[in-house]
């Protein structure tokens, strides 16, 4: 399960220097979310990338999922990397870190995220009446249940647990929380099925290239629930987690772990080597090469900006300097994406998923040089540093 085919290139890094002109101070805060902003949407910029990889190199788009919660900046997550769910320790590491949506419909990941959701919702209502819990190790027996059990009756079975915590406390009644919780589950796994004829004929018709049926309403929703449902996820969460199932271990990979567990770091790491607290500011960055196209993009809207200005005012001598400098910059990213070979999204042949992924590339592009404006930083400085360098 190496993520070597899903990174960026590892022997080259960018050290960026960004400028701000203006002598004015920033606050504490400013200076913390501008470095926030930027390395959020930095690391979202490498999971593109490595989804598209992935993709690339034939990993079922199934199973491919993303967690619906961030990871949290100040956990080290030093045994993050690979997660065997054949063991009940590391499906309690996943379990803690959020609830897996598939790219692509997916039974098991989608059988996943409803024994979670409904373990968690149990036990906060049993320790909201008993404070006790149910133990956290019975999840195994709920993830790896053999091949003919139902989802329903283990479902069933998560249930009658319950209730046997709370006959222990002689509180042997139904208990109306409990019942809406489970009800709420089965209706979502007895929709899902009743629903899977429709969603493989999507499916079908996307990997065809076949797009009438998002005409109908129907399969417009259904399109919502199971096809974007990924996405909206992506961009809801300023640091999403995303892995990789892989159904014949029962294992699963983390995308990216570089930047999430700090024993994993890389040349991909976001490191910050200087941020100069006196003014006028100097931030000098060093990433990796994922972070190309996002600059090149931010250079082309300064230089369109200066154009626009050039209408209302004269052209000095130091304007033509620093459209010169800004193009010189370019070129020199330029020649980088060149010697990166990087068509990663372009290579990916599912239009609907290349679609979407580009789209949010885009999106997050734009996020990405947000701060550098919003601060009012320039770019100064781009230079590639090799592994011997």
């Amino acid at each position: 399960m190496s993520q070597q085919n899903q990174s960026t290139d590892l022997d080259k890094r960018i050290e960026i220097i960004f400028k701000r002109p203006t002598e004015e101070l920033l606050s504490p805060w400013e200076i913390s979310n501008f470095i926030n902003q930027f390395s959020s949407n930095y690391y979202k910029n490498e999971l593109l990338i490595s989804i598209s990889k992935a993709i690339n190199s034939g990993t079922p788009v199934e199973n491919i999922f993303i967690l619906d919660d961030s990871f949290k900046i100040n956990t080290s997550y030093s045994k993050l990397d690979a997660i065997d769910l054949n063991k009940a320790s590391e499906i309690l590491y996943l379990y803690h870190m959020g609830k897996p949506v598939s790219l692509f419909p997916n039974r098991k990941i989608y059988s996943i995220n409803i024994i979670f959701n409904v373990f968690r919702t149990f036990n906060e209502i049993i320790y909201k009446l008993i404070h006790k819990r149910i133990a956290k190790k019975q999840l195994h027996n709920f993830i790896n249940s053999p091949n003919d059990k139902s989802m329903l009756n283990n479902l069933s079975d998560l249930k009658d647990l319950a209730y046997n915590l709370l006959s222990k406390s002689n509180l042997r009644e139904k208990n109306n929380e409990i019942e809406k919780a489970y009800g709420a589950a089965v209706n979502r796994i007895n929709k899902f099925d009743d629903e899977q004829i429709d969603i493989d004929l999507m499916q079908d018709s996307f990997f065809e290239k076949d797009y009438a049926l998002l005409k109908n309403e129907k399969y417009k929703n259904l399109e919502s629930k199971y096809f974007s449902s990924f996405f909206r996820e992506f961009n809801n969460n300023s640091r999403p987690v995303v892995g990789i199932y892989y159904p014949e271990t029962n294992k699963i990979q983390i995308l990216c772990v570089n930047h999430i567990n700090k024993t994993k770091r890389d040349s991909r790491f976001l490191d910050l080597k200087q941020f100069s607290h006196n003014s006028p500011y100097e931030v000098i960055i060093l990433v990796g090469t994922g972070i190309i196209l996002p600059l090149m993009k931010e250079i082309k809207y300064h230089l369109d900006e200066r154009k626009l200005t050039k209408q209302k005012k004269e052209v000095v001598s130091t304007g033509i300097a620093l459209d010169n400098h800004l193009n010189e910059i370019y070129s020199e990213l330029e020649t980088i994406l060149l010697d990166t070979n990087s068509s990663d999204f372009d290579n990916i042949e599912l239009d609907y998923l290349k679609t979407k992924i580009v789209e949010t590339k885009n999106n997050n592009d734009n996020k990405i040089n947000e701060p550098i404006r919003k601060y009012g930083f320039s770019l100064s400085s781009v230079v590639t540093k090799t592994k011997s360098s």
